[in-house]
């Protein structure tokens, strides 16, 4: 497993410092914008982009056919998926730790632009995250990287769509409650440690579901 993940940093090796400077993005645009980003969310957020980046940059190799090759070494196949797994939590540590170092500079006394601090459920909100990605995986083994990207596609797709049926229907709503309401009112019944564990909890059935699939696809993958 480590010629795996050794090959997928190294194809990786030019973007990588790059994507370690993702949450100076948030840092730059809030300070361009004259407000003070919320720390929890751009350590949340970046840690989760960063890992996604990095799985989803691994999926190219095959445009090389290096699984072939890789197959012809003594690597077995369950390992391949394995790597992908520990590529995802790594690249999402790697998230962390940058976005860390950023926002201790930029809430430092010479750098005050933030506000809050880092809440200890933030470290659950991004393993949450990470084991949603996952389910990329069974998606690139099954049908490579193009479907993949549709996926990706059809995904915001579907987000944005729903962010307009939201506008919608607030503008329409009455003086009464609307679906919407009563959706965001339980919701937010449930205290904020019930909500993450809950999500937790779905996030890691996603992952399990994911692994299992991998695994059974990529024993049966022809190379």
């Amino acid at each position: 497993m480590r010629t795996l993940l050794t090959k997928d940093f190294l194809s990786q090796r030019k973007i990588l410092p790059f994507y370690g400077l993702y949450s100076l993005l948030f840092f730059i645009l809030f300070s361009i914008l004259g407000e003070a980003p919320d720390v929890s969310f751009i350590f949340v957020f970046s840690s989760i982009m960063v890992g996604f980046l990095v799985i989803s940059g691994s999926f190219k190799s095959d445009k090389a056919k290096t699984y072939r090759f890789l197959m012809s070494l003594p690597v077995e196949r369950d390992a391949v998926v394995h790597e992908k797994m520990l590529l995802l939590l790594l690249g999402t540590l790697f998230g962390a730790a940058s976005t860390a170092v950023f926002t201790l500079i930029f809430s430092s006394g010479f750098l005050p632009l933030t506000r809050g601090v880092v809440d200890p459920l933030d470290a659950v909100r991004i393993i949450t995250g990470m084991m949603f990605i996952s389910l990329l995986v069974p998606f690139y083994l099954r049908f490579g990287v193009l479907v993949v990207k549709y996926f990706l596609i059809g995904l915001v797709g579907l987000g944005v769509a729903l962010q307009v049926g939201f506008i919608l229907m607030l503008a329409s709503a009455d003086d009464g409650p609307n679906l919407l309401d009563r959706i965001i009112a339980w919701y937010t019944s449930w205290s904020v440690p019930q909500r993450n564990t809950t999500l937790l909890l779905i996030a890691l059935l996603v992952f399990s579901i994911s692994y299992i699939v991998s695994i059974r696809i990529f024993r049966k993958k022809e190379l």
